[in-house]
């Protein structure tokens, strides 16, 4: 969608220059923030480098939070961050 290749966008920590994360100025407060963020540093032409790393996910009963809605709301995010 905005020619970037994004594994999981959630699964990461977001690590910038601070005058680029200062102009992003976010709108969104959930999960979908992930998206956000992909979808406006990529439409301002940078590059997003992911760093492979290892993780077990943890279940509901461990604290999960995000489930299907979140998923939608982040794919909306997207779409209308064009």
């Amino acid at each position: 969608m905005y020619r970037a290749r994004v594994t999981d966008q959630c699964v990461c920590y977001k690590v910038m220059e601070g005058d680029i994360a200062r102009g992003l100025k976010i709108e969104t407060k959930g999960f979908e923030v992930c998206s956000e963020i992909t979808a406006k540093v990529c439409r301002r032409g940078y590059a997003i480098w992911e760093v492979p790393i290892y993780y077990e996910p943890r279940t509901v009963e461990q604290g999960k939070k995000i489930n299907a809605i979140d998923a939608l709301r982040a794919l909306v995010t997207l779409f209308l961050s064009i």
